[in-house]
């Protein structure tokens, strides 16, 4: 008898304790679905979305969804495996020209708790968390699969993205281009497994530019081309997956700032490392990796050519966000400086002319603005590098840009070009020494390279043909106009631009014979001045 009492008394302390851990689970899924204000977690302050099943396109894609995660639970892998490339396919279809409809207003008013919480039906702002959470998970394989995928010899292009996850990432690329789906892809863990991603990759960039350099001639360098071709396009795809958390206004970023615990104002891209001061080492890696490797194309060379500019942007954001003193190494500073003022790219005058090309070489300059703002041992650092003799080559590049370009190729450069050196005065209109080696630089050209200026605008580079040389000579005026706009910005925003224009002489090239054209005449007979 007392034993079938000690065995009744287990029983019942058994269904206690399950009974108040189902109440403190209850009461956990309550904290995580409850009211703003109730838990830390950004995603929890946050209505659910559901798809609605009235819409097809969405009916669709939850049921796709759901064969997936049901394989996923069941354990069959290779279910699974194909039903993930469905479910990535469809969303990449139904999501390439998709845009959330008024979705920022909508979250504010969520994180402030005016909304309420009811779930909102239909993929109008967003997608169900537990979408964007399912894919993230899957980013874990990818990290790991990048140096799997590379012990292999001699694959293929076609197998090297079937099996490194390039359609994970366009896919995570197109939810991202939502607020409230970055919300989710940060609860989830994304942004810290995409920035592995990223440092496993240019880790094997770099023993694939070793293999290459160091191994036999044929097959292997075909294989380690195409191998390194696969990485960059994968850096690529997962640039465009941070892209979106770079920028200063994102609504997501501010509120982790303000919910990230005892510590606070910690940064997202800080504490999911993509903005570390260990992975701004990597990525300068990867610029001095790209800088001395070779493109197989045309094509393939812009879009290496745009993974620069997106590393540049990281690391421009890095010094917005990051104090860390390891960031003031010169070797980091010396790098970036050395992408100005290039002649080629890769011996390809179509590159080396691209809009592409020199934006490369703005997103540089705005680092050194960034970085000297926050730090002014950066404009000694710039100095040493000799950074206005390079940014006196840059302005050569720009202004020769105007004759070799095609249509208005020229143009468009110029004018990207001075967009960069007003954002430069815009961020350091109070750091004399930058502000000086800006003018010096730019007003180094105008005095060296006076007698091209005055031939493109007589239009004397225009092949001998008429239309051609009044084209030229138009452009040439354009670019004129810009440095008078960029100078007449530096007098209204820095106190120091009337001293520094005086003395360094600035007023005498811009009033000289040879900017404004007060020269004589050009005899067209005899090549000759009268």
């Amino acid at each position: 008898m007392n034993a079938l009492r000690s065995f009744a008394n287990q029983v019942i302390n058994t269904v206690a304790q399950n009974e108040r851990g189902g109440r403190s689970r209850s009461a956990q899924e309550g904290d995580r679905t409850g009211e703003a204000g109730t838990s830390g977690r950004l995603i929890d302050r946050l209505p659910e979305i559901l798809f609605d099943e009235s819409c097809s396109s969405e009916l669709k894609l939850q049921q796709i969804w759901n064969k997936f995660q049901t394989a996923k639970r069941e354990s069959k892998p290779d279910e699974a495996k194909i039903l993930l490339q469905v479910l990535l396919r469809d969303v990449t279809t139904r999501l390439e020209d998709w845009r959330p409809n008024g979705e920022e207003a909508w979250l504010e008013r969520h994180l402030r708790g005016e909304a309420g919480c009811r779930p909102e039906k239909g993929c109008r702002y967003g997608h169900p968390k537990h979408l964007t959470a399912s894919l993230c998970s899957e980013l874990v394989t990818l990290s790991q699969s990048v140096y799997y995928v590379l012990e292999r010899e001699l694959l293929s292009q076609a197998d090297l993205q079937a099996s490194g996850g390039l359609g994970l990432l366009h896919a995570l690329a197109c939810l991202m281009r939502s607020q409230y789906n970055q919300a989710a892809f940060l609860d989830a863990g994304g942004l810290q497994n995409t920035s592995k991603i990223v440092r496993n990759a240019i880790n094997q960039l770099h023993v694939c530019t070793t293999a290459s350099s160091s191994g036999p001639q044929g097959a292997r360098d075909e294989s380690q081309s195409t191998k390194m071709s696969y990485l960059y396009t994968l850096l690529s795809r997962c640039m465009a997956v941070i892209s979106p958390f770079l920028k200063s206004t994102n609504v997501v970023c501010k509120e982790f700032k303000r919910s990230s615990g005892e510590g606070g104002s910690v940064h997202p891209l800080i504490a999911c490392n993509v903005c570390s001061s260990q992975l701004v080492a990597d990525y300068i890696e990867l610029l001095q990796i790209i800088k001395s490797s070779g493109t197989a194309s045309v094509e393939q060379g812009l879009a290496v050519l745009r993974l620069q500019a997106s590393v540049l942007e990281i690391i421009k954001v890095a010094y917005e966000v990051n104090g860390d003193t390891d960031l003031l190494d010169f070797g980091i500073i010396e790098s970036i400086t050395s992408l100005l003022g290039e002649t080629k790219y890769n011996d390809c005058m179509e590159l080396s002319c691209s809009l592409s090309f020199f934006d490369v070489q703005s997103e540089a300059l705005k680092v050194m603005a960034t970085a000297s703002q926050r730090h002014a041992v950066i404009v000694q650092h710039f100095l040493q590098s000799d950074g206005v003799h390079k940014l006196k080559q840059w302005m050569l590049q720009v202004l020769q840009a105007i004759p070799s370009s095609t249509g208005d190729g020229g143009r468009e450069i110029v004018e990207s070009a001075f967009s960069s050196l007003e954002t430069q005065v815009g961020l350091c209109k109070d750091n004399e020494r930058y502000i000086e080696a800006l003018l010096t630089g730019v007003f180094g050209l105008l005095k060296d390279e006076s007698e091209l200026l005055w031939s493109y605008q007589r239009g004397l580079g225009g092949n001998g043909n008429a239309s051609g040389g009044a084209k030229l000579a138009s452009d040439t005026l354009g670019f004129k106009k810009h440095l008078l706009k960029w100078v007449a910005m530096l007098l209204l925003n820095s106190k120091y631009a009337i001293t520094l224009l005086r003395r360094h002489k600035c007023w005498d090239i811009l009033l000289g014979k040879n900017f404004f054209m007060l020269r004589t005449e050009y005899r067209r007979g005899n090549n000759q001045e009268e």
